[in-house]
């Protein structure tokens, strides 16, 4: 009576679940932030039924389809001197300090790769980094979803991060022997890609 569901990042999971719940009614929705490789793992050993992962898995017990993109964005005040850039790259950001939650799945794993870790000012929820945001004049990070979804701070620009790895492609994935059972789910998901959503 649970379909258990991992993502690799939260965005994702978050729009699915609307749909999930629409084709899996009457069913309780467990959902949780991981890694691919343990996503993947998990799958194959049935603790989960759904996973969305960032890199299409090459596995043919596993039944996989596009779900949707995600592009990172830096969100400044206005009078910070890259707010009026029409893109920027990590680099750019080196010697800032940059607000972000924890929550983040992947990304974390991206961020820590292009900063020193004194760089990343890291809190431990989304409240609390959205009153830190609002105290302050640090930068933080958005995407292009978020902000399609009205994630904007009046007084704030956000600028594209143009690195190759600021941007991915999300698949929602299941054992391919229970694709018929997620049918609705992933007819849902089609429309959802055709939408551009």
């Amino acid at each position: 009576h649970t379909v258990s569901v991992g993502s690799c990042a939260p965005f994702p999971v978050q729009e699915l679940l609307p749909s999930l719940q629409d084709a899996c009614a009457g069913m309780a929705i467990a959902a949780e932030i991981a890694e691919d490789h343990a996503l993947l793992s998990g799958l194959k050993n049935r603790i989960y039924q759904l996973v969305i992962v960032h890199e299409k898995p090459q596995d043919r017990e596993i039944f996989c389809q596009r779900y949707l993109d995600e592009q990172l964005f830096m969100t400044f005040p206005k009078d910070h001197p890259l707010a009026s850039r029409s893109s920027i790259t990590f680099s750019d950001l080196e010697d800032s300090r940059i607000l972000m939650t924890h929550s983040v799945g992947f990304w974390m794993d991206i961020c820590k790769r292009h900063f020193k870790p004194s760089n990343l000012l890291i809190q431990s929820s989304l409240e609390a980094l959205e009153e830190l945001v609002e105290a302050s004049s640090l930068p933080f990070f958005n995407s292009d979803r978020m902000l399609d979804r009205g994630f904007h701070m009046q007084g704030r620009a956000s600028v594209p991060i143009g690195d190759p790895d600021a941007k991915t492609t999300y698949y929602i994935a299941c054992l391919s022997a229970e694709k018929t059972r997620f049918n609705a789910v992933f007819s849902l998901v089609r429309e959802a890609v055709l939408q551009n959503r």
